[in-house]
């Protein structure tokens, strides 16, 4: 009898010492978690990410790093992990230009955004587990830009706050990372890809009394890239958009609904799809909104807003926002 009181008590000892000891490991000398926000994981642990950047104030045509760390329970760099960021309007998001990267051995992601008009705002990073938590930095953009800067080709971003996601009935806040227009530029005269719309004919290229060379000058055509990180494919059918504080209108000018050639498809899980449409119109040496019997003019600068419209694979429909920064003037399209 005593063999087995002695051997129970052996056991129970031993287990209560295994105890104290995984206890002991979560408030051992480990070092402390980047400050950030807190999340739990699936499997139930703590961790946070957390976001920095090496310039809080830049002038407009002016970039800056920054970089997302993922942290365990005991500060340790958690790897292969999906971050996805985005941006208020006014802040490009350059790198990764898709939203998405994943975390090196290090646990952390790098990044690049720029600033394409003043004001302030918010790089937004986030994790997919722990609730979808993200951590948030505002960058100040200040002064003019610089003579011929347009933005920057091929950056995403813009999105942020702007109402990006699939409604109805999801309860979707601003987390929503769900479905999204990841970048937008425009296809204008002989350029591919560009926020410089020409908007007046120049008639006459090489100026000689002898012969007529009239520039480029054609239609221009939006192109979109949207991600799907639902479970079932979403397809678009058209879309609108709205030219935010158009001078020659006094106020927004909002386009009629534009179908896209045939449902554009974007599959589900990650995927995504590049696709294009109509956006302005060019008719007798002027360039006019969709909709609009009224040239666009030299507007300059002018904050335009996209809503695509579609739907998923159980019929609800799904409405993504997002919003650019393009120039509208009179730029020279001439070749040769």
């Amino acid at each position: 009898m005593s063999k087995k009181i002695n051997i129970t008590s052996f056991l129970m000892l031993t287990f209560f010492v295994l105890l104290v000891s995984c206890d002991s490991s979560k408030t051992g000398e480990n070092s402390d978690p980047d400050p950030g926000v807190i999340f739990v994981s699936e499997n139930g642990s703590s961790g946070s990410i957390g976001l920095s950047a090496d310039s809080m104030t830049l002038g407009i045509g002016d970039t800056t790093n920054f970089t997302v760390s993922v942290r365990d329970l005991n500060g340790g760099p958690v790897r292969n992990s999906t971050v996805t960021c985005d941006t208020e309007l006014g802040l490009s998001l350059l790198d990764p230009s898709t939203g998405s990267s994943i975390s090196d051995d290090f646990g952390n992601v790098s990044g690049v955004v720029g600033c394409t008009q003043a004001g302030s705002f918010r790089l937004g990073c986030r994790v997919p587990f722990g609730g979808n938590r993200r951590v948030f930095k505002t960058i100040k953009c200040e002064g003019i830009a610089p003579p011929g800067f347009a933005g920057f080709t091929g950056a995403g971003g813009g999105t942020l706050g702007s109402g990006g996601g699939v409604t109805p009935g999801d309860d979707q806040d601003e987390s929503n990372f769900v479905v999204r227009i990841t970048s937008v530029d425009f296809s204008d005269g002989n350029q591919p890809m560009t926020l410089s719309i020409d908007t007046i004919q120049n008639g006459d290229c090489d100026g000689e009394a002898d012969s007529v060379d009239p520039e480029v000058f054609t239609d221009t055509v939006a192109n979109f890239t949207v991600s799907n990180e639902t479970s079932q494919v979403v397809r678009f059918s058209s879309y609108r958009y709205r030219a935010l504080n158009w001078p020659n209108s006094g106020s927004n000018f909002t386009s009629n609904s534009i179908n896209f050639i045939g449902e554009v498809e974007i599959p589900a899980n990650g995927g995504t799809g590049s696709f294009a449409a109509l956006f302005a119109d060019a008719s007798n040496g002027q360039k006019f909104f969709f909709g609009s019997a009224d040239p666009i003019g030299i507007a300059g600068f002018l904050n335009v807003e996209f809503i695509l419209t579609g739907q998923d694979l159980s019929g609800e429909t799904v409405t993504v926002t997002a919003r650019t920064s393009a120039s509208f003037g009179n730029f020279n399209r001439c070749t040769g």
